[in-house]
């Protein structure tokens, strides 16, 4: 994505802490869907399906070493697998490289440039939603509504929709969204950028009482990675 940028460690930290503070109403680091009860509106476990196209996660050296996040919880950035205490989940990084970022959107984000010219950026993270949607479609749409709003594919994107589906991730009742952003020639082209597509996969997770958040989103200029996303969402664990 075009807006997500490096940001030093310790300012990232205490930038984050200030994002998870006056977060809007889509997601913060931490929180809980309105109320105490648990998400009813998930379809029974019978039926579940998992991630269908084959992938593996990837392994990688070590690339920062662990934080202090804003609630005081240990934010381990350490590839492989990093972990974002306030989502409770933890997941494998997606390639070597990756080092911690935010954006408007997701307030903690692993990311790695794919072209340093323009500074683009492929990126996953994680958090828990904050905002008024009740279902995990809802959410879904609510959320990657956001991303294409706050900017993060520049100006006037189109967006298809290629497949959404409920499966079960670590135990937890889940919904998978995958689509596809492309990118305005206009934009593309007074950006300098060879990106042309965005795949992004959103994930809304059941747990306790409030939902949680993964997403990835990878340009097509490191397509290859697009098969390895269904091998770190299998890696996904849940911390609660």
């Amino acid at each position: 994505m075009t807006r997500v940028r490096f940001v030093p460690i310790v300012g990232a930290v205490v930038l984050t802490g200030l994002l998870l503070a006056g977060c809007g109403a889509v997601v913060d680091g931490q929180g809980t869907v309105g109320g105490s009860t648990a998400p009813t509106d998930f379809p029974s476990s019978s039926g579940a399906s998992t991630p269908s196209t084959p992938g593996s996660s990837t392994s990688a050296p070590p690339t920062s070493a662990p934080t202090s996040g804003p609630s005081g919880a240990s934010v381990d950035l350490t590839c492989p697998d990093v972990s974002f205490p306030n989502a409770a989940l933890s997941f494998r990084c997606i390639t070597t490289g990756m080092r911690f970022s935010v954006n408007p959107t997701f307030p903690t984000t692993m990311v790695k440039t794919v072209e340093a010219a323009t500074g683009w950026s492929l990126d996953t993270g994680a958090t828990a939603y904050l905002g008024s949607a009740t279902s995990p479609p809802a959410i879904s749409s609510d959320v990657r509504a956001d991303m294409i709003e706050s900017g993060s594919y520049g100006t006037s994107p189109s967006v298809h929709l290629d497949g959404a589906k409920y499966l079960t991730v670590d135990g937890h009742r889940a919904y998978l969204t995958t689509d596809t952003v492309t990118l305005s020639r206009t934009y593309a082209q007074s950006r300098g950028t060879k990106v042309r597509t965005e795949k992004r996969w959103l994930l809304v997770i059941a747990v306790g009482s409030r939902y949680t958040l993964w997403y990835a989103s990878i340009p097509d200029l490191a397509k290859q990675l697009w098969s390895k996303v269904d091998g770190v969402i299998s890696s996904i664990r849940v911390d609660a």
